[in-house]
């Protein structure tokens, strides 16, 4: 009876040792399991902003091009849109665990060549005075920057519209975004209304040439 005794309290203790163990092992998976899950919903989110924004710049684009009108739809989980008219850009910023994209200045994201923007306080988004190139660059440049704040990052995607220029011509073309509504959104489904208002020829390039500027209204739904 006493051998019996013994061996069920020895099956006690065994279950609450196993318990235990397994709870710290839980408890420890938990610890280190959430900052990485929370990390790759990070991941995912800047990818599917980043890849947001590259269809916004191909359908301004597109528009700025062809004319007529087209609408797209952005899912914000968070963060924040600026439509900035006076800088002629896009910015979307969003509080992240980790830096995905440049911590030290602003990094191109669709094209390397950045030449003909401007950024205030960038130490090499600052070649005012040059120019795209017609047909070798996109007027439409997407750059990103992580700014650390505390244990976070502000993670920023701006996208920028430059000049372009010919070479043989010296004729200029931008992108001039004019905007209707609000100017700023923030998380939740949006759509964004774009439409060609035409062209205007107005200054001269930076090669000397006619500037032609072609304007795309953005209104907000």
């Amino acid at each position: 009876m006493d051998k019996l005794f013994r061996k069920g309290q020895v099956g006690v203790v065994t279950a609450v040792l196993l318990a235990g163990i397994i709870l710290s092992g839980v408890t420890a998976a938990l610890m280190w399991g959430l900052p990485l899950l929370e990390k790759e919903q990070d991941v995912r989110v800047l990818e599917d902003s980043l890849d947001q924004m590259n269809v916004l710049s191909e359908s301004i684009e597109e528009i700025a091009i062809t004319g007529g009108s087209t609408t797209v739809n952005f899912e914000m989980d968070k963060g924040t849109m600026i439509i900035n008219e006076d800088e002629n850009m896009i910015e979307y910023a969003l509080t992240t665990d980790a830096a995905y994209v440049s911590k030290d200045d602003w990094a191109p994201l669709n094209q390397r060549e950045v030449r003909g923007l401007d950024f205030e306080g960038s130490q090499t988004v600052n070649d005012s005075e040059s120019y795209g190139v017609s047909g070798a660059d996109k007027p439409g440049i997407i750059l990103g920057l992580a700014d650390p704040r505390g244990d976070k990052f502000n993670t920023r995607y701006r996208l920028a519209f430059r000049e372009l220029n010919d070479l043989d011509t010296d004729e200029g073309f931008q992108i001039d975004l004019r905007v209707e509504g609000d100017v700023s959104l923030s998380s939740g489904s949006h759509t964004l209304y774009l439409e060609s208002q035409g062209t205007e020829t107005e200054g001269i390039s930076r090669r000397g040439g006619p500037l032609e500027k072609r304007i795309v209204s953005i209104s907000v739904g």
